[in-house]
């Protein structure tokens, strides 16, 4: 892999124009490129195997356990979009050991489906976005952190029953513990605690936060009735779902913390008998619900907050073959 990239700056006192593209650059002048910002290059290569490799019993007919152990990697890559050419990297490859065993079901008939899981993944060299601003005026910048070591853990469980023709309801309810076991924002010494002096270039220690968009507890909901009519099949379902407080970052300001939020979805189509096409509606946020789905804190400068979707709907025409 490699990058090349440079931080140009031109200036033209007559003005541009779109209708030019390119063309702007004629009869531009070059400014003087920022000191310790100037056009930079990097090329480096990985080599990783990953593979698979599981178990699984059948109890009895419609009850299976199993078990496995995966091992996966990232690539390394390069930054892009740097202020400071030291920024360009590499950043190295991320890691990770997987572990999960769990039992499947079909009982009562096949009108009660249960599964339920366990799982442990142990993360090295986690890459991690982090946003920057850097220079005066500042200019954004956005770089890949590796994070030392990390680990996530959980229990997954999942419901489905029929408790009457045509009606389908199903649940679905999630715990997980991720936190970094090991992570510096750098490479220079431990800075001391807050709100002790910070010597230039020292290491903030990350250890122990949780992973950002790791919300602890989350699930849903869904009832789905379907029926013929009018020489096809009509569908209706409504959702509700439920996600934890979560972090957006991994600094974790106060101001970076996405608090917890439910939603309800409807959903409805028909399709009409030996047909190769269906017709639907929908709507996602039912109640409106206001909520913040994004959030960056990029002090002295600002803090930065994204709205999760409003109240939407539509329709849908399908095709298939």
């Amino acid at each position: 892999m490699s990058l090349s990239r440079g931080n140009y700056d031109y200036d033209r006192p007559a003005g541009t124009s779109s209708s030019l593209g390119w063309g702007n650059l004629n009869g531009a002048t070059l400014q003087p490129l920022p000191l310790g910002n100037e056009p930079n290059a990097g090329e480096k290569a990985w080599v990783n195997l990953g593979g698979k490799i599981g178990l699984d019993y059948k109890i009895e007919e419609n009850v299976m356990i199993y078990g496995y152990y995966a091992r996966g990697f990232k690539s390394g890559g390069f930054n892009g979009r740097v202020t400071r050419k030291s920024d360009i990297g590499p950043f190295n490859p991320e890691y990770v050991n997987s572990f999960e065993a769990g039992v499947k079901s079909d009982l009562l008939d096949n009108r009660l489906r249960l599964n339920a899981s366990i799982f442990l993944n142990k993360w090295q060299d986690m890459q991690v976005t982090q946003s920057v601003y850097r220079g005066n005026p500042p200019v954004a910048a956005s770089t890949i952190l590796n994070a030392g070591r990390s680990t996530t853990r959980g229990v997954e469980v999942s419901a489905q029953a029929v408790p009457f023709d045509g009606f389908v309801i199903s649940a679905t309810g999630g715990y997980l513990d991720a936190v970094y076991d090991e992570f510096l924002s750098g490479s220079g010494a431990v800075c001391p605690p807050l709100p002790s002096y910070q010597p230039p270039g020292c290491s903030i220690d990350y250890s122990g936060r949780r992973l950002m968009y790791a919300p602890k507890w989350n699930g849903s909901l869904t009832g789905t009735y379907t029926w013929e009519v009018m020489n096809g099949v009509a569908s209706v379902s409504a959702q509700y779902t439920w996600t934890d407080s979560k972090w957006g970052n991994y600094t974790q300001s106060i101001s970076e913390r996405l608090p917890a939020v439910g939603l309800v979805n409807l959903n409805a189509s028909w399709e009409p008998e030996d047909s190769h096409w269906s017709i639907g509606a929908w709507v996602r946020n039912l109640t409106d619900k206001r909520y913040i789905a994004d959030a960056l804190d990029v002090p002295p400068l600002f803090t930065e907050g994204v709205l999760g979707a409003p109240r939407q709907f539509g329709f849908d025409f399908k095709f298939h073959y």
